[in-house]
């Protein structure tokens, strides 16, 4: 995140969801085994936990009445919709949107921005930086699934944040991106790291309080989309 910006569609997920099941048993939807009828249309039943769980085939995710269907240009993964490659999703928004060129170029200079002449400005971001567009009012002058970072003067369309939402086992494999917190409980998925009361989380996310809520199991506090850190 892809990172997984702001590129998760989440509304029926909590704080303490997130913590007992992100991302459902292996995206389990409750079926029980049955032996003359094991699952619903785009599932298969899993033997491992004896769950039916969406197909990889039918490009969903675990719904609260079976599976539903990822949108245009979404793919399935941990058992959300994720933009594909190429795509990102507006803070906020419901659908994909495709990333112009230019938008993202790896740059140490805003000399090194001449591809788009609309992404003319370099924005430092680790050991380099990226080409976007400066001088926003709000997310609506800015493309490509950036938002509009208000907290700096000049403003600034900020891109969502490395690594977020991806797949991963252990915090190594989340190493080098912004979302450099792997959740291993039920999700195993990169997260953003943040500071409560502070400004570390993208728009349309909000700093938890993971520790607390989950009595000491998850050790930091995460971004998580917003809305969903129910106290």
């Amino acid at each position: 995140m892809s990172y997984l910006a702001g590129m998760l569609s989440l509304p029926r997920i909590s704080a303490v969801s997130l913590l007992l099941g992100f991302v459902g048993v292996g995206g389990a939807s409750g079926c029980l085994y049955d032996s003359g009828n094991r699952c619903d249309p785009g599932q298969s039943y899993d033997p491992s936990s004896g769950l039916c769980v969406c197909s990889k085939a039918s490009n969903s995710v675990t719904g609260d009445h079976g599976c539903v269907p990822c949108g245009k240009h979404e793919l399935a993964q941990n058992d959300a919709c994720v933009c594909e490659p190429g795509y990102q999703k507006p803070s906020g928004g419901t659908s994909c949107e495709i990333i112009p060129d230019g938008l993202g170029d790896a740059c140490t200079a805003d000399q090194d921005c001449a591809t788009n002449p609309a992404f003319n400005v370099c924005h430092p971001s680790g050991d380099s930086g990226y080409c976007t567009n400066g001088g926003c009012a709000s997310d609506d002058d800015c493309a490509g699934g950036y938002a509009c970072n208000l907290t700096t003067t000049p403003s600034y369309c900020q891109r969502p944040p490395t690594g977020q939402t991806m797949a991963c086992q252990s915090s190594a494999d989340c190493a080098g991106y912004e979302a450099s917190y792997c959740l291993t409980i039920m999700a195993n998925a990169c997260f953003v790291q943040c500071s409560l009361g502070g400004s570390d989380c993208f728009s349309g996310w909000e700093c938890c309080d993971l520790p607390s809520l989950s009595f000491g199991v998850i050790k930091q506090p995460l971004c998580v989309p917003s809305g969903t850190c129910h106290r």
